[in-house]
């Protein structure tokens, strides 16, 4: 199976020094640059108009169909670009699949800071009480017991998915 050099990539910031990358499609030699132009533009280029280092960089692969070796390196450097820059990246949304992933994912899983969903993730990077609705759901961020299931996140807006150059 080819790539068809395809990849989504969506950045959202639910706090000043929050920021979640959203991919989807294929990551592989054709995409994997993309996804690591995504966070050192993140980690080295903050904050363009707010000025605010973020403190934390979620990569969110809940949509990705395949990670080749390519990719895996992608998400290596990637940590390793954040930790220079004093970011905490965590990769999340495999967890479901882990049980059915290729050995050397669950690898680099497991030596990357990975987060078992991102509405995990989000529930420990977010402060109480900043959560607003808008489409995902973050189990134990003090949403009312008839609230869950509801969406929320912070005060950004949605996702823009554009399919990249």
């Amino acid at each position: 199976m080819t790539s068809d050099g395809t990849i989504l990539v969506a950045v959202e910031k639910p706090e000043p020094d929050v920021v979640v990358v959203r991919v989807a499609g294929t990551l592989d030699r054709a995409t994997s640059t993309r996804l690591l132009r995504v966070v050192e533009m993140q980690v080295h280029v903050p904050g363009l108009i707010r000025r605010v280092r973020p403190r934390r960089v979620l990569v969110d692969l809940a949509s990705v169909g395949r990670v080749d070796a390519h990719g895996l390196c992608a998400l290596r450097r990637a940590e390793s670009l954040a930790r220079r820059g004093g970011v905490r990246l965590q990769v999340t949304g495999l967890a479901d699949r882990r049980d059915v992933l290729p050995g050397e994912v669950v690898e680099v899983l497991d030596a990357l800071d990975a987060c078992a969903s991102l509405e995990d993730a989000l529930a420990a990077a977010l402060p109480v009480g900043s959560l607003r609705e808008v489409g995902i759901v973050v189990a134990g961020s003090g949403v009312p017991a008839g609230d869950v299931g509801r969406a929320v996140t912070a005060e950004e807006p949605g996702p823009q998915l554009a399919p990249a150059s």
